[in-house]
């Protein structure tokens, strides 16, 4: 025979369930919630590696691509430095001077005058507009 249930142990009973359909449920929130803030603090890991990523790669394109017009621009004043020092060329000149600087940026005429003032090339994109004196 069981002994009588008291309204003592009948009440300490409920409390127990009580408490621990309140600690499952605690407990389960707090998964969740871990569950949540993992996922969406990897989401936020990823897009930032993604942004950090994508601003190194600009920096290093517009820093290489500051190189590259460095470069450039020694060049062609190496090789202009060496035309004016050595024979004519024509076919450079055609390339890099006149009728290029014509074509590129609209440039009618292109002198280049010397240390000691004098002329070492011309080109005028009209043959012989500038040959004679203007008449008064």
């Amino acid at each position: 025979m069981s002994p009588p249930t008291t309204y003592r142990s009948r009440s300490a009973r409920l409390v127990a369930g009580l408490a621990l359909t309140a600690a499952a449920i605690i407990g389960v929130s707090i998964l969740v919630i871990l569950w949540v803030l993992g996922t969406s603090s990897s989401a936020m890991d990823r897009a930032q590696n993604a942004g950090q990523t994508h601003l190194v790669r600009t920096i290093l394109k517009t820093r290489q691509d500051r190189v590259v017009m460095a470069l450039a621009d020694d060049a062609g004043w190496t090789e202009l430095f060496e035309y004016l020092n050595g024979p004519r060329n024509p076919t450079w000149e055609d390339e890099n001077l006149g009728p290029y600087l014509k074509q590129t940026f609209d440039i009618e005429d292109v002198f280049i005058v010397s240390r000691a003032g004098r002329l070492v090339y011309e080109y005028h994109s009209e043959p012989g507009a500038h040959d004679a004196p203007p008449r008064a």
